[in-house]
């Protein structure tokens, strides 16, 4: 009996940080803190850590925002973790209104 192993696929999440920057009107030069050879390996790479991409973002004068949301399934948002400073999760519950289908954010 062949036991054959269960590989689950990490999550891909996109962010194209070179678009981001040429709509802001930055060159990789404009990016200080990194210097230009490294801002272009920051930008054709495919992992980055979350640190490196919150400094590339600040040096563009943009926060980045993290959340985790549950859905339902209907895929209807049923809850949203926000991520705060300090390491903190702030939870809103989304409740749907039965009679008019719209979702009612409760915090």
């Amino acid at each position: 009996m062949s036991h054959k192993k269960k590989t689950t696929k990490k999550p891909k999440f996109m962010i194209d940080l070179k678009n981001v920057r040429k709509e802001l009107g930055f060159t990789q030069k404009d990016i200080k803190k990194f210097g230009q050879a490294s801002v272009s390996k920051i930008e054709s790479r495919k992992d980055l850590k979350i640190s490196t991409i919150i400094e590339y973002l600040n040096c563009l004068g943009l926060q980045l925002e993290v959340n985790a949301v549950a859905y339902d399934e209907n895929q209807q948002e049923i809850q949203r973790f926000e991520l705060l400073k300090g390491n903190q999760a702030k939870a809103k519950k989304s409740v749907k209104n039965e009679k008019k289908g719209e979702g009612i954010d409760d915090e």
